[in-house]
């Protein structure tokens, strides 16, 4: 399938994005929640995750950028999130990078599942 371009870009998406590193318990550190145009397309599938056990995706996302994994995402506008959607987040569990037929542009594609547990640490911006 070709890239999709930036035009079918049109859904809101909120991205924690992975930080390096781990906290006092850790867990994973992400940095504050962004705001992106996505495309979401919602699906049952499974990939395979770490230690080769699989993991069943929720979503996949086409986004503009290269989304870190470990990543934590949500469907909506950051100005519509608050804590009681924590159940609905999702974990970038691997990301794939697609060219176009020249090789001159590319888009990246993001599979997400269930969150384990709660949203990661937030480190604050410096």
């Amino acid at each position: 399938m070709p890239p999709l371009g930036k035009r079918a870009l049109r859904q809101p998406a909120v991205f924690w994005l992975a930080e390096s590193g781990t906290d006092d318990f850790g867990e994973p550190v992400v940095s504050e929640p962004i705001e992106l145009t996505v495309r979401w397309e919602f699906t049952r599938k499974e990939m395979m995750g770490p230690g080769n056990t699989p993991v069943a995706l929720e979503a996949i996302v086409y986004v503009d950028r290269i989304l870190p994994i470990g990543s934590n995402a949500w469907r909506g506008n950051l100005l519509d999130w608050n804590d009681e959607f924590e159940d609905e987040i999702l974990y970038v569990m691997g990301v794939a990078e697609v060219p176009d037929i020249k090789g001159r542009a590319y888009e990246w594609i993001a599979y997400l599942s269930r969150l384990k547990s709660s949203l990661a640490t937030t480190v604050e911006p410096s």
